[in-house]
């Protein structure tokens, strides 16, 4: 079938997984291109908490909006005058406690392999604070409140500049997680025996990050009942807690799709450090018992796709499912009880060749499941103005669009950072379809008091509000998806003056 532009190996990247040809970036996922539209995956989603914490000693600024100061490489942040501060709160100034009347906002940023990630740049209402080494920040702020993330440099050569800037307007919640990209430079070697296995065909060998499914090339289980492999990269020093599956499928006649007949998993902490073997990794396979998944997956009817595939699977070790065609699907399927979350997972992707669009979508699938559906809706994120090379004033400017039921919208915008002598692009997460150009300017990512920008809006599936976005209980990896329009031109661009 077509590439996708991204392909799903491509959307699995920006979304934080990693190919085994060394250390990569995983890039931020803001969801589908606006010129390009939405999918939607409609799912129960799994739970979870937000890793990392909070620590006292969390630095804050004071209140002044026109100083946001620099980290302090002590680990405190320089306060509106000239100290370093350290704590939950900045010095604030002179003239009383700059906290009072604010609500204590607690957060951690993780990377899409969700551990935590040191020295990220959290900015809101003119205070600036710097994630600790276990990824958490404090800050004292009134409630709603837009946020701004600045990454942390990918690799340390990179000083001072920052990675990408993100904007979150709206917020209320007092406890959020962000994720931020993330330079996967980790791994170690796994190596291990398995018992209990058939004569034939060989068992296959899958391995979990998170909810991520990694991809392992050939991790093949061999004549002796050993594997060996080297692990996906990670990111950071910290050891991974990651799950290790083993499967064999029933002996079947070619042609005949295979039927899983006993199971392995395991789960394993990964220390870049030191490798991985026998007994740590060792396992001894079963026949589990099933429970029926009522899967579904409708293309969108009337477009034209006439190239699809469709496939659902078991930790990167097992295709429970798999179909090549754009006829839609209801088909049920067993899947093994007692799986940790994470490890059963959808990818979907078509294209038109009629309208030159194509989609990728790929989810988690709860581990206790019953039923289970991907669909790509029909209407797309599109923009409403500012037209295309519109001349704007800073105060009065605004970006638009029109928005599609159930998913959050990601405007993507792109400027020239001066000081840094590069181009930034930026993603602002809201709800609001009519976004004043001056809120966006005052997040403090970079922008100058005029200038020019391109515009496209994107949007994120299932989630209703930039609070969804960055609740403690939200797993990026469990929805990846795009959805493009190539028939569109975008972004658009436009400028923007001071009064």
């Amino acid at each position: 079938m077509r590439a996708l532009g991204l392909g799903l190996l491509g959307i699995a990247a920006a979304c934080g997984s990693t190919s085994q040809q060394g250390p990569t970036a995983a890039a931020g996922c803001g969801g589908l291109d606006a010129t390009s539209g939405s999918a939607s995956i409609a799912a129960a989603t799994s739970g979870g908490t937000a890793s990392g914490g909070t620590t006292a000693g969390a630095a804050t600024t004071g209140d002044s909006p026109g100083s946001l100061p620099e980290p302090d490489p002590a680990g405190g942040v320089a306060g509106d005058n000239g100290g370093a501060v350290s704590g939950t709160s900045g010095a604030g100034g002179e003239g009383g406690d700059p906290d009072a009347g604010k609500t204590l906002i607690s957060g951690v940023v993780v990377g899409d392999d969700e551990l935590p990630v040191a020295g990220a740049v959290v900015l809101a209402q003119g205070r600036r604070v710097a994630s600790g080494a276990d990824g958490s920040f404090q800050l004292h702020l009134t409630i709603p409140y837009d946020l701004a993330l600045l990454e942390p440099p990918l690799e340390a050569a990179d000083q001072p500049s920052i990675g990408e800037p993100h904007g979150y307007l709206g917020l209320a919640r007092t406890q959020i997680k962000l994720y931020v990209r993330t330079l996967q430079s980790r791994t170690t070697h796994i190596s291990g025996s398995v018992s209990g296995r058939l004569p034939t065909p060989e068992p296959t060998v899958g391995l979990v990050y998170g909810h991520s499914p990694q991809r392992l090339g050939d991790a093949a289980v061999d004549a002796s009942d050993h594997f060996s492999l080297s692990a996906p990269p990670w990111h950071g020093d910290a050891p991974l807690r990651a799950m290790l599956l083993v499967a064999q499928a029933d002996p079947a006649p070619d042609g005949v799709a295979p039927h899983l007949n006993s199971l392995a998993t395991r789960a394993i902490l990964l220390d870049p450090s030191v490798n991985l073997g026998s007994p740590a990794t060792d396992v001894t396979l079963a026949k589990p018992t099933f429970h029926t998944l009522a899967f579904a997956w409708q293309p969108p009817a009337g477009k034209g796709f006439d190239d699809c595939d469709v496939t659902v699977e078991l930790g990167g070790a097992f295709q429970l499912f798999f179909q090549h065609g754009c006829a839609p699907v209801s088909r049920n399927i067993d899947i093994p009880d007692g799986l940790p979350e994470g490890v059963i997972s959808v990818s979907a992707n078509g294209y038109s060749s009629v309208q030159n669009w194509e989609y990728g979508a790929t989810a988690v699938v709860p581990s206790t499941a019953t039923p289970f559906s991907v669909s790509v809706p029909q209407s797309l994120p599109l923009i409403q103005g500012p037209a295309d090379r519109a001349s704007l004033k800073a105060s009065t400017g605004a970006l638009s669009y029109a928005p599609i039921a159930n998913a959050l919208a990601d405007l993507r915008l792109c400027f020239p950072n001066w000081k840094a002598k590069r181009n930034d692009c930026a993603d602002i997460y809201t709800s609001e379809a009519v976004v004043p150009l001056s809120r966006i300017l005052s997040l403090g990512l970079a922008t100058a008091a005029s200038g020019s920008m391109t515009f496209e809006v994107k949007a994120v599936p299932n989630l209703q509000t930039a609070d969804d976005l960055v609740a403690p209980s939200y797993f990026k990896a469990d929805a990846t998806w795009q959805y493009r329009d190539y028939g569109v031109v975008a972004p658009r661009s436009f400028s923007y003056s001071a009064d």
